[in-house]
């Protein structure tokens, strides 16, 4: 190898981060980086309590359980797996999540309870409705054939 190829050439510093030095002293920066990093905290407990409750209608598991079940999985995904891998998988199941909000009513059949006296808790049960479950799936097939 020649000198000239491994060389490295030096960068120039990012014009926005150059800016903000210049206009904010660095305890502003710092106390502002801080707060950031504390509402994505926050946000993601809250993304993985949500989660670990949508898995406990699913499927009868304590809470606290599915939400460290969830965080683990996902340290060890993001420890794990390439980036650009990961953010494939994370791009279709946000798809498949967008999907079934809007799709997820519409594949169940619900009603409310009344007893025969014409009470009743007025509660509304939901079940699975079966033909339009059939098209949800012919839809999904036809979609990835």
């Amino acid at each position: 190898m020649t000198g000239q190829g491994v060389r490295r050439r030096r960068l120039p510093h990012h014009p926005r981060r150059r800016l903000l030095r210049e206009r904010f002293p660095r305890p502003v920066l710092l106390g502002a980086v801080a707060l950031v990093a504390v509402a994505n905290t926050f946000n993601i407990g809250a993304d993985i309590g949500s989660m670990a409750a949508a898995a406990g209608l699913l499927v009868p598991v304590p809470h606290t359980l599915a939400a460290v079940a969830f965080a683990l999985v996902m340290i060890a995904l993001e420890l794990g797996v390439p980036y650009h891998r990961y953010a494939r998988v994370l791009r279709w199941l946000a798809r498949g999540a967008r999907s079934a909000s809007v799709a997820g009513p519409r594949l169940l059949r619900c009603h409310r309870r009344v007893d025969p006296a014409g009470g009743g808790d007025g509660l509304r049960r939901c079940q699975p409705d079966p033909g339009a479950l059939v098209m949800a799936g012919l839809s999904v097939l036809a979609v990835l054939r």
